[in-house]
């Protein structure tokens, strides 16, 4: 008989005594909270109708959660309201704009660094002009014909409400050992012992300088790593 061929799937690795899927969940599964803003030239935001600025709102949060890889709930307006985007004029700036600003709550695996990447792609921001441009009626709000990517400008950043924040009592940008335990005891569903805080800790430092990064405490490259399915043949 010819061999069949069965697939198997390499297991998660081992953060000190705990499993990879143990230690995310213990976090709530959830990862760092960024701020975004985007800012549409040309676009002016006191001629906009109701509908139109359902419209944007809809496919702003559309294009930030697709770009940013999370689900549109994610994505929230600045009273927490999900899926949503906070749209108003642009204030100092050129009276032909419009701004929007948002929250976005990042899966556990993820940190800021990786999803401003890919908002600021010239692929998003040309999704995003793109899709404006075709909102109904919008013509008469714009400017110029149709918007640019360079018409759109998306800048991201920490918005402090996420554990790794909040654990970081000296503000330096890392936790140290006492401030992982901290965050242990206050904020996983099922805190660590001292033993194995400090076990866990050792294992997340990957470059052993007795800090933790946001992304060494997210696990970034754990979860990041390939898990291709491997073949065994017998």
């Amino acid at each position: 008989t010819t061999p069949q061929p069965t697939t198997t799937t390499t297991p998660l690795p081992m953060v000190g005594p705990l499993t990879l899927d143990d230690y995310r969940s213990r976090w709530g599964n959830i990862g760092e909270h960024a701020t975004a803003q985007v800012v549409v030239q040309h676009l002016s935001f006191n001629s906009l109708t109701a509908p139109q600025l359902t419209s944007v709102r809809n496919l702003l949060v559309q294009n930030l959660a697709q770009a940013a890889g999370v689900k549109p709930s994610d994505v929230k307006d600045m009273d927490g309201n999900a899926p949503g985007i906070s749209l108003a004029g642009p204030g100092s700036m050129s009276s032909e704009s419009l701004v929007g600003n948002c929250g976005i709550v990042l899966p556990f695996g993820q940190v800021i660094s990786d999803i401003a990447r890919a908002l600021r792609k010239e692929r998003t921001k040309k999704n995003i002009a793109d899709d404006l441009s075709r909102v109904t009626g919008i013509g008469s709000s714009l400017s110029v014909g149709a918007l640019q990517p360079s018409d759109i400008d998306v800048e991201v950043d920490k918005n402090g409400q996420d554990v790794f924040f909040q654990s970081d009592q000296d503000i330096s940008g890392m936790l140290d050992t006492s401030e992982f335990k901290l965050a242990s005891d206050r904020y996983m569903t099922s805190p660590l012992t001292q033993e194995t805080s400090d076990l866990v800790f050792s294992a997340l430092d990957v470059n052993k300088d007795g800090q933790l990064s946001d992304s060494e405490f997210f696990a970034v490259s754990w979860l990041q790593r390939p898990s291709e399915p491997t073949l065994n043949v017998t």
